[in-house]
C-alpha cells in the first residue's frame, strides 16, 4: 500500500487500486504516468499521498517526462491540490501558469 493512502483521493486510488481510466504510459517505484482524464496529456503522479514533490522527485519527473512529446511541465495542481502530480503540455497551453520548459 502507498504511504498515506486516502481512499477519497482519486490519485491514491489510481496508484494503489489501479483505477486507471485512461492509458498507462509508464511507471516506476516513484511515479506513475498516465494520460490525464481531464486534459488528455501525460500526467505524472507521485506514488505517495502528499501535496508537493521533493526536489529530487521533481528532477526524476523531469527525466521521465523528457522521453515524451511535450514542451512544458505544468506543476500547478488544480483539481486535486493535495496529491502531487504534474502535466506535460504543449506550449502555449491555455491556463498554464506554473510551468517550466523541458
Amino acid at each position: 500500500m502507498i504511504q498515506d493512502y486516502r481512499s477519497d483521493c482519486p490519485l491514491c486510488r489510481l496508484v494503489q487500486n489501479r483505477e486507471i481510466l485512461t492509458r498507462l504510459i509508464t511507471e516506476d517505484d516513484l511515479i506513475m504516468v498516465v494520460d490525464c482524464l481531464a486534459c488528455q496529456v501525460p500526467m505524472a503522479v507521485l506514488k505517495v499521498h502528499r501535496a508537493q514533490f521533493a526536489d529530487a522527485e521533481r528532477e526524476h519527473v523531469r527525466t521521465v517526462l523528457r522521453q515524451f512529446e511535450g514542451e512544458v511541465i505544468d506543476w500547478k495542481q488544480r483539481r486535486i491540490p493535495d496529491h502531487a502530480h504534474c502535466h506535460l503540455r504543449p506550449y502555449p497551453f491555455p491556463g498554464t501558469r506554473n510551468w517550466e520548459r523541458i
